[in-house]
């Protein structure tokens, strides 16, 4: 079995918006399957470490496979 994991950040949010819809595009197309029972997932997030004081990221949307 192999997994991914990924963490992008964009300053200009266009491309943030572009990446994001053609992995949705590319997940929603595949069979994703999982021998362990869990469930795979994107997460598009607004990130705020960089205010001050900084606060959580928000989960802007998920896509769960």
């Amino acid at each position: 079995m192999k997994r991914i994991r990924v963490d992008l950040m964009f300053e200009i949010n266009t491309e943030a918006d572009e990446i994001w819809g053609a992995l949705k595009t590319y997940l929603r197309n595949k069979e994703i399957k999982n021998l362990a029972k869990e469930k795979s997932f994107i997460h598009y997030e607004e990130c705020h470490h960089d205010e001050t004081p900084s606060k959580p990221c928000e989960i802007i949307e998920r896509v769960e496979k």
